[in-house]
């Protein structure tokens, strides 16, 4: 997921994507930046499960032009745009699952805020607004979506 997100951030053409999506907002408006971005997400991409038995990973553009992705293919297109746009994200895995509760089953993103703080994004399930976490039922771990170092 790491080197997805970080090979399409170095995309001309992802970054104009990116750039076209927050073209009417504010400059340095990074928390309705990042609700854009979530949103853009939300109203293209709709929750799809990988094929029975196999677990993929698709580039964060096939999810875009598939429509369609499972959490982590969503996770990652999510992370590919707001650290593009120049904002911090993390993948948050979590064991949510009481049938397999040692098993991490989920992941989602929260991204930084310069001034605001950090907010969840979990833009795979159908009713989850900006902000929205998954409750966490046997455990969680935030771990980079990124593999660039800050400066």
């Amino acid at each position: 997921m790491q080197a997805l997100v970080s090979h399409a951030k170095r995309d001309w053409g992802w970054l104009s994507l990116c750039s076209a999506v927050i073209a009417d907002l504010p400059p340095k408006d990074h928390l309705r930046e990042a609700k854009r971005m979530f949103d853009f997400v939300k109203e293209r991409v709709r929750f799809a499960k990988d094929p029975r038995g196999v677990e993929t990973l698709q580039h964060p553009r096939l999810t875009l032009q598939r429509g369609a992705g499972d959490c982590d293919d969503i996770s990652t297109l999510l992370a590919a745009l707001q650290e593009t746009i120049g904002l911090k994200t993390r993948f948050i895995t979590i064991k949510a699952s009481p049938a397999n509760p040692s098993e991490y089953s989920h992941v989602f993103c929260s991204v930084d805020i310069p001034g605001s703080g950090s907010y969840t994004e979990d833009a795979s399930i159908q009713d989850a607004e900006f902000g929205w976490e998954a409750p966490v039922n046997f455990g969680r771990q935030a771990w980079d979506s990124s593999q660039e170092r800050d400066e």
